[in-house]
Order: structure tokens, then C-alpha cells, then sequence
């Protein structure tokens, strides 16, 4: 009987623990909602006082590389005129390395997520495979590709690279 008892203090005591762990990383987590909710409001005012285009894009990968925690956040925008997508804007500790150059429109990774309209993870591990050969200076990076949608179109990417700890982007 008190082999029974104990076990079941045993229990509860596991099933407290769990609970209070998950409790304090849900806290943990709305914390960190609430402090990146808060950034980009700040982000969002000094965008629309901003009347520089570039350097308001700036501001966004700025806060982008902080928010996400990554080493390089980058804001291709297209020039259809030449055909091409150039990267105006690099932020964050590998922005001094990135390969800024422009690259195709038609066919490039950033160009067909421009095109497409939708965003795109790929693993650092498979960054060598997408097939474009503007895309070498992806590899062995794990980054996402987002369209940056003005009105009902895409008017740029902005591609996040690589988490200063490691974890996934995904």
C-alpha cells in the first residue's frame, strides 16, 4: 500500500514538473512575441517616416537579423530593365562576405521566388543542388527566401541566412 502511495507522489511530482515547464516556456515564448511585436512597431514608424527607399530597407534588415537571430539578411529588388535582381541592401555579421552581384530574373533561386510569389527554405545541406549557378552563394547556408508583396505583387526578396546559433531556419 505504500509502495502504491509513493508511486503515485511520484507521479504527481513528474506531472508537476512537466507542467511547469511547459508553463514556463509558453511565458518564455509569448515574451519573446510580445518583444518582437513591439520591435516591429518601432520598425514600422521609422519605415513610414523613412523617405529614403534604401535606406529604409535597410531598417527592415536590420531588425530582420536581429528578430530572427540570423548572420545575414539581404533585399533583392528587380530591374527589369536589365533583367536582373540586385541585392540593394545586405545586414547582419556575413554581410561583409555575401555576394552581392546581380543576378538573372528569370534564372536565379531569388528570381523564381520573385516570379512564383512565394517563399522558399532551403537546407544548408541542399543549397548546392537547386540548380542556378548564381545560387553558389548559397551553398552550405540554410536560408529562406520571402517575397516582399507590394499591393498584389512581388516587388522584392528578402533572403535570411544562417542563425548565429545554429538551430534551423525551418
Amino acid at each position: 500500500l505504500i509502495v502504491v502511495l509513493l508511486a503515485g507522489m511520484a507521479a504527481v511530482a513528474i506531472e508537476n514538473a512537466r507542467l511547469y515547464q511547459e508553463s514556463t516556456e509558453q511565458a518564455e515564448q509569448a515574451r519573446r512575441a510580445a518583444e518582437a511585436r513591439l520591435a516591429l512597431t518601432g520598425a514600422a514608424a521609422a519605415v513610414l517616416n523613412e523617405h529614403d527607399l534604401i535606406e529604409a530597407m535597410r531598417l527592415v534588415a536590420r531588425e530582420a537579423v536581429r528578430l530572427l537571430n540570423v548572420r545575414l539578411v539581404a533585399v533583392a529588388v528587380p530591374d527589369e530593365s536589365a533583367g536582373v535582381l540586385r541585392y540593394e541592401v545586405a545586414e547582419g555579421p556575413a554581410a561583409e562576405t555575401f555576394d552581392t552581384s546581380a543576378v538573372p530574373l528569370i534564372d536565379s533561386f531569388v528570381g523564381s521566388v520573385l516570379l512564383a510569389g512565394v517563399s522558399i527554405h532551403v537546407d544548408g545541406r541542399d543549397t548546392g543542388t537547386l540548380g542556378f549557378a548564381s545560387a553558389t552563394r548559397l551553398a552550405g547556408h540554410d536560408v529562406i527566401a520571402q517575397p516582399v508583396v507590394v499591393g498584389d505583387e512581388p516587388a522584392a526578396v528578402l533572403l535570411a541566412a544562417d542563425r548565429e546559433d545554429g538551430s534551423p531556419l525551418g
